[in-house]
């Protein structure tokens, strides 16, 4: 007899159960959290439409989903964060990334990370103005801070993922943390720019973080190869650490430009205009540069795209499963 924990991942079950609740016989994908269902949704719904009910886990999180990653299948798929278990194949539950077709999962850190593209950022942070334009460089800016984290992670990953390390996540993620510094001043020609000095005190932490460790030449050069050869690299490493902490930088970053802008604005208005039209004018500014720094709205509703070489790694593992 079934326990109540396999009812779950039985295919009779499952499609008895969606027939009579929808009327179809749809598979389950099971996932961490209620919030991620519209993510997964985006993926799995372009490759195999109609075929899954995407099924939040009776207990929140990925540690509760975990035990059961070997008990997935075509019927009962699994979708998680990668977190640091793709890039660690030899701790806990890493192997099942590479052994189980399927155990779908983001490739990227976790799902903000898969969302956050330099490029498009780009695009859209050239959007936010009124008057007065700017030279914020989003691009070069993630190439500085992501060549930084991929340093970091050569490190940190082998000493996890080679030495098992019992190494602290949150403090390895805090060595990123540069929201509390102003990022985003005015140069000398009035222009809003980023201030790229903000990126030295990552190297300053890292040598705080790493202290009592040390790799030899042998074992940097292999933990390199290691992360090259699953696609982590110094243009994209900015995607292999938290998303929430890269997506929080991002923001701050977007807002910062916005008052700044705002403020310079501001100067003009009172310079150039008079009576009600000042009020008039700072709510126009307020109201364009308002709209056009969503950031937030913008990431959820960036777009599945073919070039993305994380999106193309999710949908090749879902592509993987038709007959």
């Amino acid at each position: 007899m079934l326990t109540f924990i396999q009812y779950p991942f039985n295919p009779n079950f499952i499609k008895a159960y969606n027939k009579i609740h929808s009327g179809f016989e749809k598979y389950n994908l099971y996932i961490e959290d209620s919030s991620d269902t519209w993510f997964w949704e985006k993926f799995i719904t372009r490759s195999l439409p109609n075929k899954y009910r995407i099924v939040p886990w009776s207990k929140r999180g990925k540690c509760n989903l975990a035990p059961h990653y070997s008990e997935a299948k075509l019927e009962a798929l699994i979708a998680v964060d990668s977190d640091f278990d793709y890039l660690c194949p030899n701790i806990g539950y890493g192997n099942e990334f590479y052994s189980n077709p399927y155990l779908l999962h983001t490739f990227a850190y976790n799902r903000e990370s898969v969302l956050i593209e330099k490029n498009s950022l780009q695009q859209f942070i050239s959007n936010i103005k009124f008057t007065i334009t700017h030279d914020i460089n989003i691009d070069i800016f993630i190439k500085k801070f992501s060549t930084l984290v991929f340093e970091g992670l050569i490190k940190f990953i082998h000493l996890k993922n080679i030495n098992r390390e019992n190494l602290n996540h949150d403090e390895f993620h805090q060595c990123f943390h540069i929201t509390d510094k102003r990022i985003i001043i005015v140069n000398a020609q009035n222009k809003p720019i980023i201030d790229m000095t903000v990126l030295d005190s990552i190297s300053h932490k890292f040598q705080n973080y790493f202290q009592g460790y040390t790799l030899s030449l042998s074992e940097e050069s292999s933990a390199r190869a290691h992360l090259l050869q699953l696609g982590v690299n110094q243009d994209n490493a900015y995607r292999f650490i938290n998303g929430h902490k890269l997506e929080e930088l991002i923001i701050n970053i977007v807002n910062q430009l916005t008052a700044t802008l705002s403020h310079l604005e501001l100067s003009i208005i009172k310079r150039e205009f008079q009576g009600t039209e000042i009020d008039e004018r700072r709510s126009q500014v307020k109201k364009i540069l308002g709209e056009e720094s969503q950031i937030k709205t913008y990431l959820r509703r960036y777009l599945i795209c073919d070039e993305d070489e994380i999106h193309q790694k999710i949908f090749a593992k879902i592509e993987a499963l038709k007959p």
